[in-house]
């Protein structure tokens, strides 16, 4: 396999699906800003992607057509099972999550914890937008970051997850804001960036004694299912197995 980046401007986008199209490719992964737009040009969507309105892998079939999947979700909850089991195991109806963000990532996890039942809450800077793209579909309700109810929704949550562009490098130095006094040992944190590896997001539930983890497993595990959707069932196995906790930066990877 022959993997590369193709880096594409929003305005670059049509001409690289098309390139796609005409078999230059025979899949691609999609990521920040274009998952939303993939979606809405793919020929057929799985049913994540159908939920979720956000592609992050396609698939080139033989007669040119593509097939858009969101793994992201999938390769998140895989990542809470194995490395935060507690946090999955109280994953229960009725528990409750809050979500940063209303993003492709965001949509992606919010479209894999609809079928556990769970509440979901979302904070948003655009929570009307947000309120009629997401609810109640993908989340019981949205709130702005400001809204007085937030200590309580982030004090009653057993998950919180950040899925936010913030914090990513190169602008590594910042973190969207949340009541920190409301989180505690009994919780876990999870940002969905991995570079830096940990993020002030991060760093700061650490200080309030709760689990964290960063987006690595969580990106290893949606590719390994990628790859199993261009290659066949068990292909990305050993993508796991070799790169689940090795952080990608580490002198001698």
């Amino acid at each position: 396999m022959h993997y590369e980046l193709i880096d594409t401007p929003p305005s670059a986008l049509p001409a690289t699906l098309d390139r796609l199209r005409a078999g230059e490719w025979h899949g691609v992964n999609v990521t920040v800003p274009h998952k939303a737009a993939v979606a809405e040009t793919c020929d057929r969507l799985d049913a994540v992607a159908r939920a979720s309105g956000a592609v992050n892998v396609v698939r080139r079939e033989a007669d040119g057509s593509l097939s858009g999947f969101n793994t992201d979700g999938a390769g998140f909850l895989a990542a809470i099972e194995r490395h935060l089991p507690s946090t999955f195991r109280a994953l229960q109806p009725r528990a409750s999550v809050l979500v940063l963000g209303d993003g492709g990532a965001a949509r992606g996890v919010c479209a894999a914890l609809t079928p556990l039942h769970v509440q979901i809450t979302l904070l948003s800077r655009h929570p009307a937008r947000t309120t009629t793209q997401f609810v109640p579909a993908l989340a019981s309700l949205c709130r702005e970051y400001s809204d007085a109810q937030i200590e309580a929704d982030v004090a009653g949550s057993v998950l919180i997850v950040q899925a936010t562009s913030l914090g990513m490098a190169p602008d590594q130095d910042t973190a969207p804001p949340l009541c920190w006094q409301a989180v505690g040992p009994d919780q876990s944190v999870v940002d969905l960036i991995y570079n830096p590896w940990t993020t002030p997001f991060l760093r700061q539930a650490q200080a309030r004694g709760a689990s964290t983890l960063n987006g690595w497993p969580m990106l290893v595990n949606q590719a390994a299912l990628a790859l199993e959707i261009w290659a066949g069932p068990g292909s990305g196995s050993r993508l796991i197995a070799a790169s689940e906790l090795l952080e990608p930066r580490r002198p001698g990877l």
